[in-house]
């Protein structure tokens, strides 16, 4: 974290804390910096202390395994064992003749050919609900 030090501070003004480059705040990656404003009393306003982190030590777990006819680009030999790191798409595939299904927001059943989840900061994945369809090559072109 990295703390700009003012040689004065006027009352009722605010020194903004940030991560130091390529650093994540770990509460909220989104943020860019926070506050604490200088009381009358001379002392900055208490605020909670915000940890950053690297976010090469956000790491997901494995992912699901692909359903019987589906396939993943995730290589368990370099990302195995919780090594996923923040960010990092995966994306599912059928097997030739095979589509995935799900149902739409409007209710219908949709065939689809790729589904990607990806790692979050939260150290857990998008959506991972795959479902994969044995379908004829007619019920392809449909």
């Amino acid at each position: 974290m990295s703390v700009a030090r003012p040689t004065k501070l006027d009352f009722g003004a605010g020194v903004n804390y940030t991560c130091k480059s390529g650093y994540l705040f770990k509460d909220d990656p989104q943020m860019t910096h926070y506050s604490a404003m200088c009381l009358t009393n001379g002392s900055l306003e208490a605020v909670p202390w915000k940890e950053c982190m690297n976010p090469s030590a956000r790491n997901c777990p494995d992912p699901p395994l692909p359903p019987d006819g589906g396939l993943y680009s995730w290589n368990a030999t370099v990302m195995g064992g919780g090594r996923t790191p923040f960010l990092t798409d995966i994306d599912y595939t059928c097997e030739s003749g095979k589509r995935f299904r799900r149902t739409g927001a409007d209710g219908n059943e949709e065939l689809y050919d790729k589904k990607t989840i990806t790692c979050l900061w939260s150290m857990t994945y998008t959506d991972t609900t795959v479902r994969v369809e044995h379908l004829t090559l007619t019920s392809i072109q449909n």
